[in-house]
């Protein structure tokens, strides 16, 4: 047999058959969170698969085929009848654990799922299916509360464990006040906060976020050290100043490369001299062939924004260095978070300036 011959019969569609089916297995874990499966296992330790199947209301073949998908996709351990929490879950998908990731898993399931099915439509229109271009001018207006409460705690959800990561790994202790860039929530300041006693911090952003943001900074008690300073970055000529650390967590994949650069040299303009910006993005390879939580981000931006997607660090590592930030390197993912730092510092003044 020739070698093309065998490689030919090596082929198989069975990677095809995951990717296709797995919708599916994004479902089964939208389920579990919705109905609280992973916070009843780790209080009771351990189900049956019968016990499993009272908690949830289910029929009795409905519950078998469930605790098959979860122990199939590394949620629960499976031992005959007997289930509990894997180590996964119980770390991430337990309410009420530091590192939650629920809410953002909530929102994959109530929103982006049903989105995902006009994703044609997007592709053809290189818009955004959820809002409409004519009626605002981006996804971030507060029409729906509720929405948009269950979108901020997603949020918050999705970046705990990056902002955890980068408050242990990044050194803090030259720099004393932290400005967080479309801040969202204030995710990333409390945490480098807590870690950093002597940092002070601000978030910036939309008006009604900075609502949002207030009353997460008092409920983890830092509200005399990090304030809300509301604002719009696109339309603002400056940002606030008097920092020296800039942070943009997961920005830049909103909006376009024009909105970007402007936005990289507005935080250069505002740091103090000698100041670092770290810019927090799920990136792209730069021969754009992955990663695939990079690809995927990608395309949920295509059908959520108007201009966004994600990039590689050489994009941003030019606009980076096009804004005039000097030492530009990126520090790759962990495992604990897919997340990339790309970080540029501002020279210092000159000497006798």
């Amino acid at each position: 047999m020739h070698a093309s011959q065998l490689a030919h019969e090596q082929v198989t569609y069975v990677p095809l058959l995951r990717v296709a089916m797995g919708f599916w297995g994004a479902k089964v874990i939208g389920v579990a969170v919705e109905l609280d499966l992973f916070g009843r296992l780790s209080r009771a330790g351990e189900m049956t698969v019968e016990e499993m199947r009272a908690e949830l209301g289910f029929g009795e073949r409905a519950a078998d085929v469930f605790a098959t998908a979860c122990a199939s996709l590394g949620l629960v351990e499976r031992d005959g009848e007997r289930l509990r929490n894997s180590a996964a879950a119980e770390t991430y998908l337990v309410e009420g654990r530091p590192q939650y990731f629920g809410d953002y898993v909530k929102w994959l399931d109530r929103r982006e799922y049903a989105v995902a099915s006009r994703l044609l439509e997007s592709l053809r229109s290189d818009g955004p299916v959820t809002w409409e271009r004519g009626e605002r001018d981006s996804l971030f207006v507060p029409e729906d509360e509720v929405l948009h409460a269950i979108f901020w705690d997603a949020v918050d959800s999705y970046s705990a464990a990056t902002a955890g990561v980068l408050a242990e790994t990044f050194d803090c202790s030259s720099h004393a006040r932290v400005l967080d860039v479309g801040g969202g929530s204030g995710v990333y300041p409390i945490e480098l906060c807590r870690r950093w006693p002597h940092l002070t911090a601000t978030v910036y952003d939309l008006p009604f976020v900075c609502d949002i943001a207030q009353r997460r900074i008092e409920r983890a008690g830092l509200a005399e050290r990090i304030a809300v300073e509301p604002g719009d970055f696109r339309v603002d000529e400056r940002l606030p100043g008097g920092h020296d650390l800039a942070l943009l967590g997961s920005v830049l994949h909103d909006w376009d490369e024009p909105v970007n650069r402007a936005l990289l040299r507005k935080c250069n303009e505002a740091l103090e001299p000698g100041g670092t910006v770290v810019v927090v993005e799920i990136l792209v390879d730069d021969d754009k062939r992955g990663p695939e939580l990079a690809a995927a981000m990608s395309v949920n931006m295509l059908v959520e924004t108007g201009e966004g997607k994600n990039y590689t660090g050489a994009e941003i590592e030019a606009w980076l260095g096009d804004a005039g930030f000097e030492q530009v390197t990126t520090i790759p993912p962990s495992p604990q978070t897919p997340n990339s730092f790309v970080v540029g510092r501002k020279p210092p003044a000159a000497a006798g300036g």
